[in-house]
């Protein structure tokens, strides 16, 4: 190639130029050595992006967090240096969350087997709840009246547990010890609660939270055992202080 320069170089009659060698233009996919990966449940889940070592390219997201099945998010590569060598066949690309599990966010997610196995789950704990606690009240009703669901605010920011999935009971039962009977509520909860890609329930059923409860004893003759005259109580003491971060829906009538 030199000599075939030099050839024609002398055959312009003797005239002297200066020969500039151009410059190879590479073209260059800058997604091909990027790895994307999403994280977490649905709608929480998060972006992450692996370049590889020493990579020249800088990529941002339009979105990296409480990204939810479904979203499409759109990252942008642009170059951290000037370099004429290469060309970007293509700056942006998009991607699509899917196949994520998802949290519970409506009570229709629970499906009715999963719902009532809750039920049954909460109406054994209050049952050994009593009778570990020496109290010894003859349960003659327990109606479960129904929920309290707490999702956050911000699934960007939201700090653990997910979701609050409260179950409400008015219990009647008659005092042994006074011969009295009686109506209160109580109430226990389930969080982070979510579905599997398949629909699988996720529900850690040893993990029974009893909610807060303020209870008159002089109503029960001075028995220690958890409850609230009304249902009022049972939101103001559980429901309330959470409604900074979280959402709330209630399926309770009363």
């Amino acid at each position: 190639m030199e000599k075939r320069i030099e050839e024609a170089a002398e055959s312009l009659d003797g005239a002297s130029y200066e020969v500039t060698e151009e410059t190879t233009i590479k073209e260059v996919d800058p997604f091909e050595s990027l790895d994307v990966a999403f994280e977490g449940i649905s709608p929480a889940v998060k972006l992450n992006m692996y370049p590889p070592y020493g990579s020249k390219v800088k990529y941002t997201a339009n979105a990296e967090k409480g990204l939810k099945n479904g979203d499409v998010v759109e990252i942008t590569a642009e170059p951290t240096s000037q370099d004429d060598s290469i060309v970007y066949t293509k700056t942006t690309k998009q991607y699509t969350v899917e196949n994520m599990p998802s949290y519970v966010c409506t009570m229709e997610d629970i499906p009715q087997e999963t719902y009532d196995k809750m039920d049954t789950t909460f109406r054994d704990g209050y049952a050994a709840y009593l009778a570990n606690n020496g109290v010894q009240p003859v349960i003659k009703e327990m109606e479960l009246v129904g929920n309290y669901l707490l999702t956050p605010k911000d699934t960007t920011a939201y700090n653990a547990p997910f979701n609050y999935i409260y179950f409400v009971y008015k219990i009647n039962a008659d005092f042994n010890k006074t011969g009295e009977n009686h109506d209160y509520y109580w109430c226990a909860y389930y969080q982070e609660v979510y579905a599997l890609e398949d629909g699988t329930m996720v529900v850690d059923y040893n993990d029974l939270h009893k909610g807060s409860h303020i209870f008159d004893n002089l109503l029960v003759d001075a028995f220690y055992i958890e409850g609230c005259n009304n249902v009022d109580t049972i939101f103001q003491k559980n429901v309330v202080p959470k409604v900074d971060k979280y959402n709330y829906v209630s399926t309770i009538e009363e």
